[in-house]
């Protein structure tokens, strides 16, 4: 249940930080579009970390730790008039920080399960030619 409103909580504070900058711009130039994508991309990652980390309780309660105070924030800011946005929202950019942390710790464990996989692969292969085991 914990993941799940966690969750929430996350998805609704990236998408209150998303619409202010999407909607306040003139134009959209090419690497505007590049940046929303990251930025989406970067903020819904809290969200895939809580359902890999849905059965560590440790993790949870650190991940609760950072979401919460930046959802209250977010709600706040959501009924605060429109030009709270773009001067003090901290919030925004907390949420931004969590988002590209948390990224970047995805994608390091990626890169570490895929050397992991590799290592295994070969490993299994090498022994299989040489007769010590059934691969």
């Amino acid at each position: 249940m914990a993941p799940t409103v966690l969750s929430l909580f996350q998805i609704f504070s990236t998408t209150t930080a998303i619409f202010p900058r999407f909607f306040q711009g003139g134009g959209r130039s090419t690497e505007e579009w590049v940046f929303v994508s990251v930025y989406v991309v970067a903020g819904f990652s809290p969200v895939l970390v809580l359902f890999l980390a849905r059965r560590a309780c440790f993790a949870l309660g650190i991940l609760a730790a950072l979401i919460i105070p930046i959802f209250c924030a977010r709600v706040n800011s959501f009924v605060a008039p429109p030009s709270h946005y773009l001067r003090a929202d901290w919030s925004m950019w907390a949420n931004d920080f969590l988002g590209l942390t948390l990224a970047l710790l995805l994608m390091v464990s990626a890169v570490f399960g895929i050397i992991a996989g590799a290592l295994d692969w070969v490993i299994r292969a090498v022994n299989k030619v040489r007769g010590n085991g059934d691969g």
